[in-house]
Formats: structure tokens, C-alpha cells, sequence
């Protein structure tokens, strides 16, 4: 991939004033992988699963030397799907599992005062820290029920349903005054419950 764009510096992103072009420099990006997969798609019992191997990385010799992994950078990743489909049946049921390489986060790795007295944190470069593993089960189940000839279904649904802590969000500051303790804060998103109305005719 040829030229990329990444901002530079947003120390002052509501300053109407600063020339914003000149904050924007241009790099060049690779990204390859490859895919196994083993699916089955007949009978009452239907679905895959995969693992796939991938790499993603960013070269942008305005900000750092050296390239870096992007933020889509997920080397591991195994995915499986089962679902459970039958006409005779009022319940089917569906199960989603995903486990992998945890995502990329940027986080500073030392900290200085300006000359105003300010505290500037210091970064090396960008995406230099991999969460932990990113794992998630996701469960539906479908009530279908025919009444005057119109096909209704009730769904339920359950995303990560284990609450597995995936980060969405990770930032750095320092607990005190003293600036010896590097604090990390985490945002996640719990498990999300779902329900749903189908009608059919």
C-alpha cells in the first residue's frame, strides 16, 4: 500500500489557526496472510471453522525509522460457528467462538517536564502494546412458531457471553505527582443482550 496518510502531531486539534496539512505525513503499508478453513453446510448441524495467520505493518519515515505493526495487525486468529437448524423443530440455536491475538494499543514508555513545567509523556513509536488474548462466545436462539399462515420467530441473543474483558479503549497516565507509577486504564464491553421479533409472510 502507497501513500498512507497518519497526523503527525495533535496537540492542539480545536486551534482553527494551525495548518492541519502540515501535521499529516505520508508512508507505505504491507499486510498478507493466509486462511484455512473446514466447513459443513448440510443436515441439521451446519458451520466452519477456521484459523487464519495475517500480518499488517506501516512504514512512515516522517515519524519513526523502523516500520511498526498496524492497528490490524492480528497474527493469530481461530474462529468456529455451529448452528442448529431443523424444520421439525420450534428451537434452533447458534454458537460463535473467536479467539486470538489481543489488538494493538499505544503506550508511552517514559515521561519529562517541558519548560513550562508541563508533564509530556514519550512514546517510541505507535501500536507497542498487544492486549491479551482476545477471546469471545456469542450464543443465539431462535423460537419459530407458524399462526395463520404467518412464519413468526422470536430471537435471543447474547454477545460475549462469558463477559470477556477484550480492551476497546487503552490509556496511560501517572497515578501522582511523583511520576513513578504508570497507571493503565482499560475500557471494555461486557457481554450485550439481545431480542428480536420476526414475522414472516
Amino acid at each position: 500500500m502507497n501513500y498512507l496518510s497518519q497526523v503527525t502531531d495533535l496537540t492542539e486539534p480545536g486551534d482553527a489557526s494551525r495548518d492541519w496539512q502540515g501535521s499529516v505525513t505520508q508512508g507505505t503499508g504491507t499486510s498478507w496472510g493466509s486462511e484455512l478453513m473446514l466447513q459443513r453446510n448440510s443436515g441439521d448441524f451446519t458451520g466452519w471453522l477456521s484459523y487464519a495467520y495475517s500480518r499488517s505493518t506501516r512504514n512512515f519515515p516522517g515519524l519513526y525509522e523502523n516500520e511498526f505493526p498496524s492497528s490490524f495487525d492480528r497474527p493469530h486468529m481461530v474462529k468456529a460457528y455451529f448452528n442448529y437448524s431443523n424444520d421439525r423443530s420450534y428451537w434452533n440455536f447458534g454458537i460463535n467462538y473467536i479467539i486470538g491475538s489481543g489488538q494493538l494499543f499505544t503506550l508511552p514508555i517514559g515521561k519529562m517536564r517541558d519548560l513550562n513545567g508541563d508533564l509530556q509523556l514519550e512514546y517510541d513509536q505507535l501500536n507497542n502494546y498487544r492486549s491479551p488474548v482476545y477471546q469471545r462466545i456469542d450464543l443465539s436462539l431462535i423460537r419459530i412458531k407458524d399462526v395463520s399462515l404467518l412464519e413468526q420467530e422470536w430471537r435471543f441473543y447474547v454477545y460475549n457471553v462469558l463477559a470477556s474483558k477484550n480492551p476497546l479503549y487503552i490509556n496511560a497516565d501517572f497515578t501522582d505527582a511523583t511520576l513513578k507509577e504508570l497507571s493503565v486504564n482499560r475500557n471494555y464491553l461486557a457481554f450485550v443482550p439481545g431480542i428480536a421479533y420476526v414475522v414472516k409472510f
